[in-house]
């Protein structure tokens, strides 16, 4: 095999499976993580470490790894940290995230909207035709989410904090909420993408009793869940949405990231 053309991929998970296999359509090949001595970069899963020492779905160390490759060998990864920084520039790595780009959360997040809107007749049994809904946040999954929400037929409020974002929510038609002047209190779904305490046991307290929160944000997530627990109200966390329901796009989204930064850093076919 040329090395030139050789990557070693980590992970097991649908999602990097997906991303090895969308690599490999692009022309490189691929061996494990063991095998990197044959190869001109490696690719880790997202993230690139559950515990902080081995690298995700392996027993490798994170100081192993980084301290057996050469100087200039390329690493990519899913939402790295200042470790990984701090180990790459320990051992003269080139180190690059694949997620760490704006194209590639907006895709993200679509994936992660359109899940939500797969969710909420299924694990819910609502229809969102006609009911009213809440989504608290107006980045890059708020905006997904509303927009998918109108078309479903939702009465969709957004709340927000930015005096600007909630400019722009008017000026698109939704229903306009402040943080602080948060009313759930007539919402049939509430869903939350902001990794802060938003719906806290006040609001919960409100929320009519068949009445749901989806909580979409990362941990901490910002739901008082045993709030939610107290009061009656079904909560459901929807961690890494697009790597559950939907694979084969996620995956495919970052490798066509990773395809870009290995050509970025001389990988490239």
């Amino acid at each position: 095999m040329e090395r030139e053309k050789i990557i070693a991929v980590a992970g097991a998970d649908k999602r990097s499976q997906a991303m090895k296999a969308a690599l490999q359509a692009m022309g490189y090949q691929t061996v494990s993580l063991d095998e990197r001595d044959k190869a001109l970069a490696a690719v880790l899963p997202m993230p690139y470490t559950l515990d902080g020492k081995t690298v995700k779905d392996t027993d490798l160390s994170l100081e192993e790894l980084f301290g057996s490759l050469g100087k200039h060998f390329v690493i990519l990864g899913g939402r790295l940290d200042a470790k990984a920084y701090c180990l790459a520039m320990k051992n003269g790595i080139r180190l690059f995230d694949y997620y760490d780009q704006e194209a590639v959360k907006i895709k993200n997040a679509a994936l992660t909207a359109d899940g939500t809107m797969a969710m909420v007749p299924v694990d819910l049994g609502i229809q969102l035709c006609n009911a009213r809904v809440l989504v608290c946040g107006f980045g890059r999954t708020g905006k997904a989410l509303a927009n998918r929400l109108r078309g479903a037929g939702a009465a969709v409020s957004v709340s927000a904090r930015k005096d600007t974002d909630l400019a722009w929510i008017e000026a698109l038609g939704y229903t306009a909420m402040s943080f602080e002047k948060l009313d759930v209190s007539e919402f049939d779904v509430v869903m939350n993408t902001v990794p802060a305490r938003i719906l806290t046991k006040k609001h919960i307290a409100c929320m009519k009793k068949n009445a749901a929160i989806i909580d979409l944000a990362s941990a901490p997530f910002g739901t008082d869940f045993d709030a939610a627990k107290e009061y009656g109200i079904t909560a459901l966390t929807a961690p890494s949405l697009p790597a559950r329901v939907f694979p084969d796009k996620a995956g495919a989204v970052l490798a066509q990231s990773a395809a870009g930064l290995l050509k970025e850093a001389g990988c490239g076919i």
